[in-house]
């Protein structure tokens, strides 16, 4: 019996004093050393305390302290020093911590670290599970990625998946980037943080709201979504998604885009911006509105730095009373040029007219140059009380831009056409090889064969000047070579040659005319019942022709007249013609399919 009891009290006090020796536990913890272990049996449950250099470990979780203690076989304490490891995928640093082994969950408390790979959370009370490796706090964390912080009051790190997702007061911040939220994902080995809800970030001055989306810390990447706006100095952005490529400082707005700028407005489909060139694409139905100018096109070029704007697709460009559309235009607003091709319409409110044709060549915004395709270019002038229609192998307009010295601004319009000039108006018909006129004073200037029909009379000459007055003709003027030829009827024309021809009008119908230099005139006499009596003819310096509703009402000769009556019954009706006469009348315009129709 003495012997029995000698033999249990050498193993009891064997146990209580083995130190440096692996103690395996009923709950599989390891004690791997200890300087020094105690053992209190005085209660319910044992409880073992380790001080010293304490080594503990179980499976792939090792932990090292000061000092521990072991309630009962799975209730593990560690203080002092804390480190707790697992299979080389974490390390956490801590004051103290309880473990629990039939749970897996360990509870560290004060100066918590926990560091993964290059990346550290740093916490006051941090639970984790090793089972599933799963860490979560509710009072304050800071998790440092490189030169990036990233806090908030609660959260989860998963560590098999690399991911931490915050809670609660999120903050992320670095030397460029301040990001706030109530929640955040945190891919650690993509380094991109994912916005689970609204977030506000300041990024180098410019102000970012979205609900959804991603930013890269180590790219500085970015997508985002969930009602996103983009808020730089003065400039506001929308759309349904706004991206960001750090690399070549790109910013994308996607679907239903808006970018404000003060005074200025641009929408489309997509808009980007290089924010390194300042140059910003708009392209899907885009639109650019400033105070002078509005823009829509399949895709336009707008330069922040030197506020041009180019448009570039179908297209229709308003500056103040102008403007042009295009099946495609390429025009810069700041030099003033560009080529505007397919259906092209030029129209200014101002001056009342446009220009049609199949291309426009634009410089300095002042001067155009219009050519057709399928048919010629043409000019539509409206005027009072009609629209007049002018068509010509090529078309120019050139503007010229006067102040006065109170400082008004007006503006003078010049036309020219080059090539079967053809033109139609209610009062009168025209064709010509080339024509010029300005809307200033109001005179169309026909030169290279020009002829021009008013009712049944036509107008020749080496070139011919039509004035208009409150948009009707008031004034025809012939220079060298005039012939003026008057149908009565078929085969029968009254005639009037000079070197100098004025036509004067009134209320649109012919009031008088002026003949000097060379005048000479053949006229068929006509009684009361219209039947005619004579054809006079007259050779002298000068003539006057007055009219009264349209009809012959009187005649003056003027410088050694010479006169000649033949009566009817003398007269060959085929060879009472002036030398130089031409009747032409198949050649008058007669719609504008015939004027703009290439011959």
């Amino acid at each position: 019996m003495q012997r029995i009891l000698i033999l249990f009290c050498f193993l009891f006090l064997g146990q209580l004093v083995v130190a440096q020796q692996d103690t395996v536990l009923a709950s599989k913890i390891f004690i791997e050393n200890a300087n020094r272990q105690i053992t209190d049996v005085s209660g319910s449950e044992s409880i073992q305390y380790f001080y010293g250099d304490v080594k503990v470990y179980k499976d792939s979780v090792f932990m090292f302290c000061d000092s521990a203690r072991l309630v009962g076989s799975d209730l593990f304490t560690a203080l002092g020093n804390v480190v707790f490891v697992q299979s080389d995928t974490i390390k956490i640093f801590c004051d103290s911590l309880v473990y629990n082994s039939n749970t897996d969950v360990v509870d560290l408390y004060e100066n918590v670290s926990l560091e993964n790979g290059e990346q550290q959370l740093f916490t006051d009370k941090l639970k984790y599970n090793t089972g599933i490796k799963l860490a979560t706090y509710q009072d304050t964390a800071l998790l440092l990625v490189d030169k990036t912080q990233l806090q908030s009051i609660q959260g989860i790190y998963d560590v098999d998946n690399k991911i931490a997702t915050f809670y609660n007061e999120v903050i992320v911040q670095n030397d460029e980037i301040v990001l706030r939220t109530d929640s955040l994902e945190y891919l650690s080995e993509l380094k991109r943080t994912l916005f689970l809800g609204p977030t506000r970030i300041i990024d180098d001055g410019s102000k970012i709201y979205c609900e959804s989306g991603y930013y890269d810390l180590s790219s500085k990447n970015a997508e985002f979504a969930g009602s996103p706006q983009f808020i730089d100095d003065l400039d506001t952005a929308t759309a349904e998604v706004i991206t960001y490529n750090a690399l070549d400082s790109i910013l994308t707005l996607k679907d239903n885009a808006i970018y404000k700028r003060p005074d200025q407005i641009a929408i489309g489909e997509e808009i980007v911006q290089d924010q390194k060139t300042g140059l910003t694409t708009i392209s899907g139905q885009a639109s650019f509105k400033d105070k002078e100018n509005i823009m829509d096109g399949d895709t336009l070029i707008y330069n922040k730095n030197t506020k041009a704007v180019s448009v570039k697709g179908k297209a229709n460009y308003v500056d103040g009373a102008s403007t042009l559309d295009a099946t495609n235009l390429d025009y810069n607003s700041s030099t003033g040029n560009g080529l505007a091709q397919g259906n092209v319409t030029y129209t200014d409110t101002s001056s009342n007219f446009s220009l049609k044709a199949e291309q426009l060549f634009i410089k300095d915004s002042t001067q155009m140059k219009a050519i057709g395709g399928d048919t010629r270019p043409y000019l539509i002038n409206k005027l009072e009380e009609d629209t007049m229609y002018l068509a010509a192998d090529t078309l120019y307009r050139s503007q010229l831009v006067e102040r006065d010295t109170l400082g008004a601004v007006d503006s003078i319009n010049f036309f020219s056409g080059k090539g079967k000039v053809k033109i139609l108006e209610k009062s009168f018909t025209a064709i010509c090889d080339s024509i010029s006129f300005n809307d200033q004073d109001s005179i169309f200037r026909l030169f290279n064969q020009p002829v021009v029909w008013s009712d049944s009379t036509q107008f020749s000459g080496d070139s011919i000047l039509i004035y208009l007055k409150d948009d009707t003709v008031d004034k025809i003027e012939i220079i060298e070579s005039g012939f003026i030829i008057n149908e009565l009827e078929p085969e029968v024309y009254n005639q009037i040659t000079g070197k100098l021809i004025n036509v004067y009008f009134r209320e649109s119908e012919l009031d008088s005319m002026e003949v000097n230099g060379s005048a000479e005139s053949l006229y068929f006499f006509q009684d009361e019942e219209d039947a005619y009596i004579g054809v006079n003819r007259t050779l002298c310096g000068h003539m006057t022709f007055y009219f009264k509703e349209k009809d012959l009402d009187d005649i003056k000769f003027y410088q050694k007249p010479e006169s000649v009556l033949t009566p009817m019954e003398d007269v060959d009706l085929s060879s009472q013609r002036i030398k130089g006469f031409n009747w032409q009348i198949k050649k008058s315009p007669l719609n504008l399919a015939s004027i703009i129709r290439k011959d």
